[in-house]
């Protein structure tokens, strides 16, 4: 595949990131309510009401783990096939920004600026009552484990040096 394409490709991938993301919010609320949400392409309101704080929760986090989910699913794909590692390129860079949203988050809850990171971060963590520093560790955590796991697969080709 030309390198205009793969581009192309991981652009498209990236861009998908956000409907998945409103996906998971989407069915979580269907799950836990019984009833579909209104859907628009930047967010999901909920048409019934939540029973617990758990509901809560489930509803604020399955957003971006619809998205981790689905670059894990394009992580198996490019250690499938080395010759698709483009695959990888867009929904690492989504992931690594929704993951730096709830890191930004949980570092800055404890001085009130926790809504300058992702709104769904800092409901998340207000609604909970989980310690900013728990939630950043995680979070943390996360991140490293992604790194690892890209680099090893784009460090998993053989670059074969040319002959002097």
């Amino acid at each position: 595949m030309s390198g205009r394409l793969e581009i192309a490709g991981s652009v498209a991938l990236a861009i998908a990131a956000e409907p998945i993301h409103e996906g998971g919010h989407a069915i979580a609320i269907r799950i836990v309510t019984g009833v579909w949400p209104e859907i628009g392409f930047w967010a999901v309101h909920p048409t019934a009401a939540f029973h617990s704080n758990g509901d809560i929760l489930a509803v604020l986090g399955a957003g971006d783990a619809a998205v981790t989910i689905w670059w894990g699913l394009m992580l198996l794909v490019a250690y499938r096939r080395p010759d698709r590692t483009w695959v990888l390129v867009g929904p690492t860079f989504v992931v690594g920004l929704a993951l730096i949203n709830w890191l930004t988050a949980a570092v800055l809850s404890p001085f009130g600026y926790g809504h300058l990171g992702a709104s769904d971060a800092a409901k998340f963590i207000e609604v909970s009552g989980l310690a900013p520093a728990i939630v950043a560790a995680a979070v943390t955590g996360i991140i490293a484990l992604i790194g690892v796991a890209v680099a090893r697969v784009f460090g998993s080709r053989r670059h074969v040096s040319p002959a002097l």
